[in-house]
């Protein structure tokens, strides 16, 4: 039972009874209370009982909501932003049209990062390397965009391997990219949020770090506790404590969940909160305020928590809370359809889904059904792992405490780091002197043209240009431009921020550059400390 649960029944079992009366049996139920809440804190040794055949309907609701969440809000990706999607603008369903009638691509990159994700640890076992998933993200075929991009190219760099990305080399560290692919964590380890954590950790700080890393954190855990309890309030709140405390996104959704309890009937009203908490003031040292994952993570949290179970309801509000409005609805479907389980996600929506049972995730070998088998399979084994008991149908899992991320460094603050922006234009070369804290290079749609069309002669070496970046002479990256189109466009060429603040030299040079190639500029980004 859970612990808002038992103190509802506990309150008014002592109203009846009337407490001066009967202080001996409300003392008894207090006691009751005060038992379960520890238990549930995971500090008495104390086991979740599960049933076999009820973790699978999870895991595959968990999978299927992901799905139709990110079908549903589809069509209305980044067309709201900082505004509510107004109730007369109907979003389509049509339980009678499969999702898909190919491969799962388009919308889908909401799944097929997770899969992929899946599948090093089903070839490389639940102990698998960070570098194994970089190179999963490294040498993938499928389209890629932000922080997703960003791994993509550090692994063709050959750039930091295996290393944790942060913010001094990478300027998507905080956008949604991992918060959006974190669900396979929490459907790995069912009522066990710190392996839901541990099992988000190679992946996701390989794509992104502090509040980047943390909503997937926080996304993972939030999975882990559906399995045992369908009451949205207690899984987001629950799940909040595998965060810092001192953390950026914890005091967010900690916030969304106070304002939640203060008025559970207006989701516009927390919606606008939170609009004029964060969004409005959002820093763009720590990122893009549109993919920030913080923000669109408050999304995800409203859609929970004022769908009051009902799947329908939970994805049509994060949806119409706007910004990255597919993803967002597909994290808040899979979280609540892990807790009612697959078989009660109204038929409407299971129906278009169940044609396409057999059809390939864009970029892998996975059909949704093959999904959910792997899926199921690696949760058993990790719930074996774990300490957990089988007897027949019946699992038997210990509870823990939950443990807290430490709390990671982070990117200076507008407060304390300026920028500005320098036009760069050069062909062979170019030397730039800079005075400031950090830089980041980004290219142009010359430059990528440029680049393209250099492209012809240099396909015999899969690339089509290498640019050296050498700062205060020291050679920082090498970055490749590639001939496919998935794989042409850059978000930045390079970045080093966190650099002492002073007088630095910056000196790019064409590795494998012809004479007479074209011109071409790009932008340059300078931090400078606030005097």
């Amino acid at each position: 039972m859970q612990p808002t649960i038992l103190l509802l029944t506990a309150a008014a079992r002592a109203k009846n009874i009337g407490i001066m009366k009967k202080t001996k049996e409300f003392l008894a139920i207090a006691a009751a209370v005060c038992a379960a809440i520890f238990a549930l804190s995971g500090c008495s040794g104390e086991k979740i009982e599960l049933k076999k055949s009820e973790i699978a309907d999870k895991i595959k609701g968990g999978w299927a909501g992901q799905i139709i969440g990110c079908t549903y809000g589809g069509p209305t990706e980044f067309k709201y932003k900082q505004k509510i999607i107004p109730d007369e603008v109907k979003i389509k369903w049509d339980p009678n049209r499969p999702i898909a009638t190919g491969v799962f691509g388009g919308l889908y990159d909401d799944l097929y990062l997770d899969i992929t994700f899946m599948d090093v640890f089903e070839r490389f076992g639940f102990g698998a390397p960070r570098i194994e998933f970089q190179r999963a993200v490294g040498e993938s075929t499928y389209y890629l965009w932000a922080a997703n991009r960003a791994a993509r190219f550090a692994w063709l760099d050959g750039f930091q391997r295996g290393e944790p990305t942060s913010w001094r080399v990478n300027p998507s560290y905080n956008d949604i990219d991992f918060q959006i692919e974190a669900d396979f964590a929490g459907l790995m380890a069912p009522a066990l949020p710190n392996e839901a954590v541990k099992f988000a950790e190679p992946a996701g700080r390989s794509i992104n770090s502090n509040d980047g890393f943390y909503c997937g954190a926080y996304v993972a855990a939030m999975y882990a506790l559906a399995f045992v309890s369908s009451d949205m309030e207690y899984v987001a709140s629950r799940a909040l404590k595998v965060l810092p405390s001192e953390s950026r996104t914890r005091k967010m959704m900690s916030d969304v969940i106070d304002w939640y309890k203060q008025n559970p009937s207006d989701w516009k009203a927390a919606w606008q909160k939170f609009e004029d908490a964060y969004v409005k003031k959002h820093d763009a040292n720590f990122g893009s305020c549109y993919i920030h994952a913080p923000i669109n993570c408050a999304y995800i949290l409203i859609g929970l928590l004022y769908g009051g179970g009902d799947f329908e309801k939970t994805i049509d509000i994060s949806t119409r809370c706007g910004l990255d409005s597919d993803c967002n609805p597909a994290n808040a479907g899979g979280i609540l359809a892990t807790a009612i389980g697959y078989s009660k996600i109204p038929e409407k929506f299971r129906k278009p889904l169940e044609a396409c049972s057999d059809k390939l995730f864009l970029g892998t070998s996975y059909s949704p059904d093959k999904v959910y088998k792997t899926g199921l399979k690696h949760a058993l084994a990790v719930l074996k792992a774990s300490g957990a008991e089988f007897d027949g149908d019946t699992i038997s899992v210990p509870v823990r405490p939950l443990t807290e991320l430490p709390l990671e460094s982070d990117a200076p603050s507008k407060g304390e780091v300026s920028s500005k922006y320098v036009s760069v234009k050069f062909a062979d070369s170019v030397s730039v002197e800079f005075e400031g804290c950090g830089v980041v290079l980004y290219p142009d749609e010359k430059f990528c043209k440029a680049f393209k069309d250099f492209a012809d002669s240099q396909k015999q070496r899969g690339f089509a240009g290498e640019i050296a970046v050498f700062l205060d002479g020291k050679e920082v990256r090498t970055a490749k431009f590639f001939t496919e189109n998935y794989r042409n466009q850059r978000s930045f060429i390079f970045a080093e921020r966190g650099i002492e603040n002073g007088k630095h030299r910056l000196e790019l040079r064409f590795a494998n550059a012809k004479k007479g190639f074209p011109d071409f500029s790009g932008s340059l980004q300078v931090f400078s400390r606030v005097k």
